[in-house]
């Protein structure tokens, strides 16, 4: 027998191999017992914060720190509790491993999201918590084989799983990779379904994050759909803290090199490019599409504000023939909705093809729903 250091252990004479077999059966009853509790946790946990961080109104922030607490309650500290109960073999160790840590990092993201550091203000503690659930749903989806009940979590809720995961050695990276900066451009994210394969040509969306966000950060909003719709997410990271709107070339160059660069890589459908993008990213996605007509299919701006950097563009009539679906919240505190349906007014008395939305309940927050709910079945409805 091995033990987790790789030397050889050897039992005693004269053991009771009967026993020691019932022990380990028992042990093994007690790890998928404690680990199926501990998952049960964790995934109130996830469900409440996700509902908390796309509800949230900064203009009331206790709220949404109330709501967060009456929601989750003891969840991590059961789930935490249920996986030191729990007696893996070596075999398992990693996963129990993977699941310590991962509630860890939630412990960390609900804690700096409900007593946010002195001196700092929320918005800073609500980026620094969303980066410890961030690293928390990269462990967990990478132990997802093991962690069957937190595996539907990655999946829409229509997705039986049915879709066979490949195993290859074909040299093509499936799954989330998180690529460097490039000659030409920043780094960015990638998702590739694990059933992807070369023989068929797949959409492609391309997620802005947000201001003062990350490409591995929003990637998380669009995930579940593409998983289970079958679609590639290219997230870039802006080159500077948010997009570079006022100099559109900076960012747009380097996003249009990345989407060069995959299209290299993977078979891409390039009349099934697809664009969308949250706050600053809603703003610059109005601006890649106006300048790039022809490389996508339709963008949806969400929560963000056409920039007077459009103005030549929109004068020129780029884009006209471009499906466009603005969603934007009334109660928006950063961007006011009044700007959004003067300019959602203007560019359809432009010629422009503008579906717009507003969420009468919805201020400036992030996107899971609006993504899988909204966006996704209109891309869809295109072809």
């Amino acid at each position: 027998m091995l033990s987790l250091d790789g030397r050889v252990q050897y039992r005693p004479l004269g053991v009771n191999l009967a026993k020691t077999q019932a022990s380990e059966c028992m042990s093994d009853e007690n790890f998928q017992q404690q680990l199926e509790h501990a998952q049960e946790g964790t995934l109130v946990f996830l469900r409440a914060f996700e509902i908390v961080q796309q509800t949230i109104l900064f203009q009331d922030i206790a709220a949404a720190q109330g709501a967060l607490d009456t929601a989750t309650g003891d969840a991590l500290l059961r789930a935490s509790s249920a996986v030191e109960r729990a007696r893996p073999n070596a075999d398992e160790t990693p996963t129990h491993e993977a699941l310590r840590t991962a509630l860890a990092h939630l412990a960390l993201a609900r804690e700096t999201f409900l007593q946010p550091t002195a001196g700092m203000d929320f918005g800073a503690s609500f980026l620094g918590s969303r980066g410890h659930q961030c690293q928390a749903l990269e462990i967990l989806y990478q132990a997802r084989a093991e962690l069957t009940l937190i595996d539907a979590f990655f999946r829409l809720s229509d997705d039986p799983g049915s879709q066979p995961e490949v195993q290859s050695n074909d040299g093509i990276v499936r799954g989330i990779q998180h690529c460097d900066a490039g000659v030409g451009h920043n780094n960015y994210s990638l998702y590739v379904p694990e059933h992807y394969d070369t023989q068929t040509e797949w959409p492609l969306i391309i997620a802005l994050h947000g201001g003062y966000g990350r490409g591995d950060e929003y990637l998380w909003s669009w995930l579940r759909a593409a998983r289970s719709r079958g679609y590639l997410v290219l997230s870039p990271k802006s080159i500077g803290p948010t997009w570079s709107i006022l100099q559109p070339g900076i960012d747009g160059d380097s996003v249009m090199r990345m989407l060069d660069k995959v299209c290299e890589e993977y078979a891409i459908d390039k009349s099934r490019i697809l664009l969308s993008g949250l706050s600053d990213g809603g703003t610059f996605s109005y601006l890649l599409a106006l300048a790039h007509p022809q490389r996508f299919a339709a963008v949806s701006p969400i929560a963000g504000v056409l920039s007077p950097m459009t103005d030549p563009l929109l004068r020129a009539g780029h884009g006209k023939d471009l499906p466009m679906y603005v969603i934007h919240g009334a109660l928006d505190a950063i961007f006011p909705v009044q700007t959004v349906r003067s300019t959602t007014d203007l560019m359809r008395s432009l010629g422009y093809q503008v579906k717009y939305t507003e969420l009468p309940d919805w201020g400036h927050a992030l996107t899971y729903t609006i993504n899988e709910k909204m966006v996704l079945p209109w891309f869809e409805a295109l072809h």
